[in-house]
């Protein structure tokens, strides 16, 4: 299973193939977020016509190591140039896009500059940051992207969100976010100004009141820009991937569930993979357990979403990084469990 952050391209491959529909991966010529050339895996099907790509395989966080990190000139370029190439060169009409992963934070202005829209500006972009860019500008231009991407608007663009976040304040992209993509302190408040300078030009050309909604937020505020702008639809991560996978079905007829995380904190509990396998276990009255790297909050507060118990890896093991290959100590320790419990 996924919820839209890496490794979901390999689920909907198996997705399709358990469906007994035909798809195949090519790989594009790109660059990433900082610039860098980059191949990129891209899930054609339904006869050439879908296209299924991730963000995090673009300008994913894991793609640059923390030294190399530089949030201010990071953009999502390369994810909108894609798009462009898979609509324009390839013909696709019917796009996913899963955004989680991301290691950026540039409100989408990237993208929408690869796809054509241009910006009216006192200052030049060239060799600036990105929010250096975005405080200037006053409005948002279309009027080229029908030469840049012309069947722009011919084509439906979903996209599968694992966070609810709204692009701006302190439970916006930039504060929640932008500190583990390498922004500090004194950068992020930078780039949350720019933001809403940002928003205030989209919002004023694209309505009011696009900025709070649910997953605007989402890999740096490219939620914002795909659903205010492009007009992509928003859906949960997990719901997308449960229904391709037949989760629903899985999960009424059995005993016991077990859901994973490698971190699981506050943003784990809305969005995110383990809170819908919980609302489906709610649904069936099954019970639920969740194995993590790293728990970060309370087990009451997990409680609350429907997961009964938790087996948390890092106080298994006797290294920092040793539970990440720790297959021996989850079987221990669900067998000891399921004992507890009696199902076993």
């Amino acid at each position: 299973m996924a919820d839209g952050g890496e490794g979901s391209l390999k689920v909907m491959e198996r997705a399709l193939q358990l469906s007994g529909r035909e798809s195949k991966i090519i790989y594009i010529d790109n660059i990433n977020h900082i610039g860098e050339d980059i191949k990129i895996p891209v899930l054609i099907y339904n006869n050439s016509k879908s296209a299924f790509i991730e963000m995090a395989s673009i300008c994913g966080l894991s793609l640059v190591p923390k030294e190399r990190r530089n949030l201010l000139r990071s953009t999502t370029y390369g994810l909108g140039d894609t798009i462009r190439y898979l609509i324009e060169e390839m013909e696709i009409r019917d796009l996913i896009i899963a955004i989680g992963g991301s290691g950026t934070n540039d409100g989408g202005f990237g993208a929408l500059t690869a796809l054509g829209f241009r910006y009216q500006n006192n200052c030049v972009f060239k060799n600036r940051d990105f929010a250096e860019f975005m405080e200037n500008i006053t409005a948002i231009d279309d009027k080229f992207v029908s030469g840049v991407t012309p069947h722009l608007k011919e084509t439906t663009i979903r996209v599968a969100c694992d966070v609810e976040n709204p692009l701006l304040g302190e439970n916006g992209a930039t504060m929640v976010y932008g500190a583990q993509k390498g922004g500090t302190p004194e950068e992020l408040e930078r780039i949350e100004n720019s933001m809403k300078i940002w928003a205030k030009a989209i919002e004023e050309r694209y309505g009011a009141g696009s900025a709070s909604l649910p997953g605007a937020g989402a890999a740096g505020g490219m939620g914002f820009a795909l659903q205010t702008v492009l007009g992509a639809k928003m859906i949960p991560g997990w719901e997308l991937f449960s229904q391709l996978m037949g989760l629903e079905q899985e999960i009424a007829s059995a005993d016991i569930v077990f859901t994973g995380e490698g971190k699981f904190d506050k943003q784990s509990l809305a969005g995110k993979l383990p809170s819908g396998i919980a609302k489906l276990c709610s649904k069936y009255h099954k019970p639920l357990f969740l194995v993590t790297g790293k728990m970060e909050i309370s087990q009451q507060e997990a409680a609350s979403i429907g997961i009964e118990e938790t087996i948390e890896l890092a106080k298994k093991s006797s290294g920092k990084y040793q539970y990440i290959n720790a297959r021996e100590i989850i079987i221990s320790e669900v067998s000891k469990l399921l004992k507890r419990r009696s199902i076993i």
